[in-house]
């Protein structure tokens, strides 16, 4: 399974990505592929990050 984070863009990068969204008159998002090696999970660790998953609000990945 890929995640996918905001890419770091460099200066040339970002004015051409502007460009594009000033002549299209639509917000770019630019991302990078990650792909995580997932963590084991006990039981309890399981529990504990759906707790935190809840508490929070959002999806919460546990990778090595």
């Amino acid at each position: 399974m890929s995640l996918y984070t905001y890419a770091a863009l460099t200066q040339d990068q970002l004015e051409k990505v502007q460009a594009l969204e000033a002549e299209m008159g639509k917000r770019i998002l630019i991302l990078h592929e990650y792909r995580p090696e997932y963590a084991e999970l006990n039981d309890d660790e399981f529990r504990r990050l759906m707790d935190l998953e809840g508490e929070l609000g959002y999806v919460a990945v546990a990778v090595r």
